[in-house]
């Protein structure tokens, strides 16, 4: 929904009402179809705990009765025996009372933990030797942008682009092309210095900057003159 809010504007040009709204459809049903999943576990795990609750204190009465009746049973032990069951029943029934928290516990700890995989694991790669770092240079004379064997790797080691050599000169225009998932993306961030994995190295100009353009466009917020 707020990407639909954020390109208001183009999806009424293009006429792209219509798929937007069936995107959004899918994506709530499935926003639904889960809340009912959790409200049917909710009032599942609500019928356990409160109707043991309910149970508890008539069962232990029914099940000595007899005895009472019989007289082989006293009130007061007929009350024991009531107490002691609603104590081993509440003793049983701490899984069940606790267990919307201990899902939010399990839930919380496997998020914790994903996030920690993901740390250590963009860690081992920034300290590990098995793979190359791309080196970044200065240029000779007037060579605006050189390549020199430059190799881009992702982080497992899976080389997208191999030993290129590009030389641009002042002036001078290059297109890049490929297919999709083919490294051109990579091989930007490689140029602008995001993306490390690789070898070879990456000179520019000393006297000069270089402007890179996002595929998305970005502003930041704030007045015109700022």
């Amino acid at each position: 929904l707020t990407r639909v809010r954020e390109n208001g504007e183009s999806i009424a040009l293009l006429g792209g009402e219509e798929e937007e709204r069936s995107g959004i459809d899918r994506t709530f049903a499935g926003v639904l179809k889960r809340w009912a999943m959790l409200a049917g576990q909710h009032m599942r795990t609500a019928l356990v705990s409160q109707g043991s609750s309910l149970f508890a204190p008539v069962v232990p009465v029914l099940l000595c009765a007899p005895k009472f009746l019989d007289g082989s049973m006293s009130l007061g032990q007929v009350m024991q025996a009531a107490s002691a069951f609603a104590i081993v029943q509440g003793a049983f029934g701490w899984l069940v009372d606790n267990y919307p928290r201990l899902a939010d516990w399990n839930a919380s700890a496997r998020r914790i933990a994903s996030l920690m995989m993901s740390l250590d694991g963009l860690e081992r790669a920034e300290e590990s030797d098995a793979l190359g770092r791309i080196n970044r240079g200065e240029t000779k004379d007037d060579t605006m942008l050189s390549l020199n064997n430059l190799s881009v790797s992702l982080d497992d080691g899976t080389a997208v682009v191999k030993e290129t050599e590009v030389v641009i000169q002042p002036g001078e225009r290059l297109l890049v092309a490929g297919e999709s998932g083919s490294g051109k993306s990579t091989l930007v961030r490689a140029i602008a210095g995001l993306w490390p994995w690789g070898g070879g190295s990456v000179d520019f100009h000393p006297g000069k900057r270089m402007f890179m353009l996002p595929q998305r466009p970005y502003i930041p917020s704030g007045t015109l003159r700022r």
